[in-house]
């Protein structure tokens, strides 16, 4: 198994579901939008090495979306959704191309999508919590690094100096990680690791 399969796998198994935060006004149902999709996908494989591609082109099927997801070994994967819309009419053609930019995404990804409930995910394996009255919601990944972000502040506090150093890169990466998100837990674990290098210093 290569290094991009391994690393697929691992997005996959972190990646929280999209949430259905539109309606169709023709059919009456929910669905979840190419916004929703997105928050959904690019966390997870930003985090894990790869960055994801969609641009149009043509064959001699018709035009299509062509999604790309490619790993930073340079290996990757893709996918093409074929655009139907009205000849001539430009905005057939932008939601067509919404539409195969979404699907392109959920079916290379393999991402689920749920009711916006708050308890969907959790009988999947998947994980989004309410956070706020906004109710932003995290993937498993984000929850799991702010638990480690609490524990390593905690850490910190009286870590030696081999312990700043064996420990820092991670410390680091975490807070780059974090900023993403949620920077002001960001700000308070690069504060305590300062801190705690400032104290050893001295």
């Amino acid at each position: 198994m290569t290094d991009a399969i391994k690393a697929f796998t691992k997005a996959q198994s972190e990646m929280g579901v999209a949430l259905k935060n539109a309606t169709n006004p023709f059919l009456k149902n929910s669905y979840a939008d190419l916004q929703s999709v997105q928050d959904a996908v690019f966390p997870v494989f930003h985090a894990h090495g790869f960055a994801i591609i969609q641009c149009c082109n043509a064959d001699e099927h018709g035009f299509y979306v062509r999604t790309e997801i490619l790993h930073e070994t340079g290996e990757g994967f893709h996918s093409k959704v074929y655009l139907e819309y009205k000849k001539g009419d430009m905005q057939s053609l932008g939601g067509a191309i919404t539409y195969a930019r979404r699907y392109g995404l959920l079916s290379l990804t393999g991402i689920a999508v749920a009711d916006d409930d708050g308890n969907t995910a959790v009988g999947m394996g998947r994980m989004q919590v309410k956070q706020d009255v906004k109710e932003k919601r995290l993937t498993r990944q984000q929850q799991e690094m702010l638990n480690r972000a609490e524990k390593l502040e905690t850490f910190l506090t009286d870590a030696t100096a081999d312990q700043m150093i064996q420990f820092g890169p991670e410390v680091h990466n975490l807070i780059s990680n974090i900023k993403g998100f949620n920077s002001i837990r960001a700000s308070e674990l690069e504060l305590a690791y300062n801190n705690r290098e400032a104290e050893i210093i001295k």
